[in-house]
């Protein structure tokens, strides 16, 4: 009887340990087609909107975690179009920033250095074309969230 009580808590561990390597394993099919190599670390990126206002938000992971809000909602300022935003300033002091700029992501900074409570924040432009190419399904779930259609003149106000 503690022999089959014994194997039964292996198989468990078992089983166990198969899930949560499958789980991190297919951490990049689930959310990402394209990573980032960034010291080191394989970032993947999740495009999503913050649900205040539906402005962008960018978020980046490592295959177990999240590494950093490459965006951040600052609602009182205003931004211009679909495509911009707000970068953490975290993201400055790391390097990430300047990668970004690097890789294509960030299209253009628009303006530096925007004062907003205690912080200082860069609105950018983000190459959304790139953007899809890590993450399509977050790409294609954001615009149709704010009702943007790629074949329209104009853009929406967020």
């Amino acid at each position: 009887m503690l022999f089959i009580i014994g194997l039964i808590f292996i198989l468990l561990v078992f089983f166990y340990f198969v899930c949560v390597i499958s789980s991190r394993c297919s951490r990049k099919e689930e959310l990402h087609i394209k990573s980032l190599n960034f010291n080191d670390e394989e970032l993947y990126f999740e495009i999503n909107s913050y649900s205040y206002n539906n402005r962008l938000a960018i978020l980046c992971y490592t295959q177990d975690d999240l590494f950093s809000n490459i965006t951040i909602n600052l609602p009182d300022e205003s931004i211009n179009s679909y495509d911009e935003g707000f970068i953490d300033p975290i993201n400055k002091d790391c390097g990430l920033y300047q990668e970004l700029i690097n890789c294509g992501i960030i299209k253009e900074v628009i303006k530096e250095n925007v004062q907003y409570n205690m912080g200082k924040y860069d609105l950018v432009k983000f190459n959304m074309n790139v953007l899809k190419e890590y993450d399509p399904k977050g790409y294609e779930n954001y615009l149709s969230l704010i009702g943007y259609e790629e074949d329209m003149s104009f853009k929406p106000s967020i």
